[in-house]
């Protein structure tokens, strides 16, 4: 009977489920039967919002579906099976057999050998209070392995005795001073609250809060020189399991100092080598964030424009550039005639 014109199609009131929801349901309550079966139809067709009957069609299905199997047929034992007469009189999905994976894939003997000489590598790294979940994991990668481990010999990280003093500083809560080889060459005096070791290689690393720098700063403590352990206590709360798992995470890097600037419209075209965040200019005057080096970078920025640009951030820069600006004001002040 064709539509009236004008009039829409009437409307199906109980569509029938497209294939690929067949599929999608199918797949969701074979996983859930291995589960929990033995289970009643009622039970089971509630949990998935389906009528009973729908429920008794997808295990009539499963009857008849699994793997081709060794002999390529989807013989018996290659089906999903259940038990026939007590789905039929009862009214209970128990399964009897199913298809697919029956185990978890598991590490071979040499492959949990490796993972547990890595994890022993770390084992001197690690603070005091992960140990206990090390040692767990350990033990379960020992037990879930399909053979025993091999015995694979990885020495492990020692800690170098220069080190020493920063991780007993740690484990007091302690701060240190030290002098630091900068990018300069040149030597600076640091006061930190150290938070954690780390080893990269062969190269150890200080995570900790520079009082010069006012943030996070990683030290290569090959670079650290004159180390004394102080008397004060840390007075920088930082959680070690807050830190970036990136060593080298701006701004946790001694290897940048990031220094915000005001310069004139003339003196942009300076921070051209630089990969500096240039702000909208106001009555002829940019504010820009830049990294710099080190502060040698910085004072030789400063002389290409003076006048031009002034150095707004961090204040341990301000003094800097002001110290640099007035010994050169006074330098100049000397009598050129006597001026070595």
């Amino acid at each position: 009977m064709n539509e009236s014109p004008g009039r829409s199609p009437r409307r199906q009131l109980n569509p029938r489920p497209q294939a690929t929801d067949v599929v999608a349901r199918m797949l969701a309550v074979v996983p859930f039967l291995i589960d929990n079966s033995p289970i009643s139809v009622s039970e089971a067709a509630s949990t998935f919002g389906i009528t009973e009957n729908d429920m008794r069609n997808i295990v009539r299905t499963l009857f008849v579906t699994g793997i081709p199997g060794d002999s390529g047929k989807g013989l018996h034992g290659d089906l999903f099976d259940f038990d026939f007469d007590t789905f039929e009189d009862d009214d209970i999905i128990e399964m009897t057999n199913h298809v697919g994976p029956a185990e978890t894939p598991r590490f071979s003997g040499r492959e949990a050998a490796a993972l547990i000489a890595g994890l022993q590598y770390m084992s001197d790294v690690v603070r005091d209070e992960e140990r206990p979940s090390l040692e767990g994991l350990i033990s379960k990668i020992r037990r879930g392995a399909t053979g025993s481990p091999e015995n694979i010999s990885v020495p492990r990280a020692p800690i170098p005795d220069r080190a020493e003093p920063v991780a007993g500083a740690i484990s007091h809560d302690l701060q240190l001073e030290f002098d630091y080889l900068n990018a300069e060459g040149s030597l600076e005096t640091r006061s930190v609250c150290p938070i954690r070791l780390d080893v990269v290689g062969n190269t150890w690393y200080l995570r900790a809060y520079c009082h010069l720098r006012q943030s996070m700063r990683t030290f290569r403590t090959d670079r650290m020189r004159n180390v004394v352990v102080s008397s004060e206590h840390r007075d920088h709360p930082v959680d070690p399991a807050s830190l970036p798992d990136t060593l080298f995470d701006t701004p946790a890097t001694d290897s940048g100092i990031v220094v915000t600037v005001e310069l004139s419209e003339s003196a942009v075209s300076l921070l051209s080598d630089y990969n500096a965040l240039i702000g909208e200019s106001t009555r002829g005057t940019s504010r820009a964030e830049l990294t710099v080096a080190h502060l040698g970078n910085l004072r030789r920025l400063v002389a290409l424009a003076p006048g031009a640009i002034r150095v707004v951030s961090p204040d341990f820069a301000v003094a800097e550039i002001a110290q640099w600006a007035d010994r050169g004001a006074a330098w100049h002040k000397i009598d050129p005639l006597t001026r070595a």
